[in-house]
């Protein structure tokens, strides 16, 4: 029988690994739904989804964890499509609470961005 003694290293790599885990990302509601918080959720949905701007109101992320987002619609003078049919598929927003932080996800993409002003809270 082969008994090995446990290094530091390998206890504090158990624990790191354990510490990490157990915080958990969950769909979240907009606690500051102000100018500071909306600017800073157009800023980073622009980023995250390549369209600029993204305007969003005082009740986006208030009672939903989502919001669908898609690039305005160039119109002709007849009301028409420029460009003929749009085929792009909306981008799908979500707030979301990882430990004291809020994030903002693009399901569509799986990228992420952190939000330093927005409040928020667990959906």
């Amino acid at each position: 029988m082969n008994i090995r003694p446990v290094s530091c290293l390998s206890v504090l790599l158990l624990s790191a690994c354990q510490l990490q885990a157990t915080v958990i990302e969950q769909p979240a509601l907009l606690l500051n739904p102000g100018n500071v918080a909306l600017k800073e959720l157009s800023a980073t949905a622009a980023i995250l989804t390549g369209f600029s701007p993204v305007l969003f109101s005082e009740q986006d992320f208030t009672v939903d964890s989502e919001v669908l987002v898609e690039r305005r619609h160039q119109l002709n003078r007849q009301g028409d499509l420029i460009q003929g049919r749009d085929l792009e598929i909306p981008h799908r927003l979500r707030l979301l609470k990882r430990g004291d932080q809020c994030w903002l996800l693009d399901v569509k993409t799986g990228q992420q961005g952190l939000l330093n002003e927005v409040r928020c809270r667990v959906k």
